[in-house]
């Protein structure tokens, strides 16, 4: 081959070989700027290092490198969210409570009534009051309450029983039955006949029988005999008035 053939094919070798330098100097810069803004940690001598061509990339060198630090993962940089703070919900309500009033029993003294007796005159009635109060409650749950007002809204009426004190007037008395006249006795008779009887004269003796009777006298008389007082003789049997008829 001629000298002059051998210096134009060795100068495109030489030429060849400056372009395929060139262009793998390039790529290995590009790799270098990639690997610097994938890994902030590098520095400038990490950045300046070539590559030879067909030599590893630079991109994957600080990892490769013995006891080079791990990058930290996004999970690891994030700042934890504190847990939000419970507020409680307070509120107020009015609750009106009614409670009952027993009625009072009360005793008067009735002078219309006699006594020992009594009755109810007045009925009683409960009576009725209203408390207000305020009411706090907490996330729904009552946590105090305070007496904010009171009145009573319907009085008690009380019973009244009325007891009586009137004395009885006392019954009057009988009035005593008139006694009877007391018997006249018959005028003493000095005739020697006994008062106690006329139309004939009765001895005055101690016995007075009928005369033709069967009594044994000592005196005897002969009827008829009008009894008009005592029938001290027992004259008059059958007790008509008459004797020794």
């Amino acid at each position: 081959m001629p000298v002059g053939a051998r210096l134009f094919i060795g100068a495109l070798i030489a030429g060849g070989a400056v372009l395929l330098l060139t262009t793998t100097a390039v790529v290995v810069a590009v790799s270098v700027g990639v690997s610097q803004a994938s890994h902030p940690s590098l520095t400038s001598a990490d950045a300046s290092v070539t590559t030879p061509a067909g030599g590893p990339s630079d991109a994957s060198a600080p990892d490769a490198r013995a006891g080079a630090p791990a990058s930290p993962s996004a999970a690891a940089l994030q700042t934890p969210t504190p847990a939000p703070t419970h507020t409680p919900v307070v509120t107020h309500s009015t609750v009106t409570v009614k409670t009952t009033i027993p009625f009072a029993k009360t005793t008067v003294d009735d002078p219309s009534r006699d006594a020992g007796s009594s009755a109810i005159t007045r009925a009683g009635q409960n009576g009725e009051s209203a408390a207000t109060y305020d009411v706090t409650m907490t996330d729904g749950v009552e946590t105090s309450r305070a007496q904010v007002g009171s009145a009573v809204t319907t009085p008690p009426i009380d019973e009244t029983t009325s007891k009586g004190t009137r004395q009885p007037t006392p019954a009057a008395a009988p009035e005593p039955a008139p006694a009877a006249p007391a018997a006249l006795a018959p005028a003493a008779d000095t005739s020697g006949c006994d008062p106690n009887y006329d139309h004939a004269c009765v001895p005055i003796a101690s016995d007075v029988d009928c005369a033709g009777g069967s009594g044994n006298g000592p005196a005897y008389v002969k009827g008829p005999v009008h009894v008009i007082g005592t029938d001290i003789y027992k004259l008059d049997g059958n007790g008509d008035g008459w004797g020794c008829e």
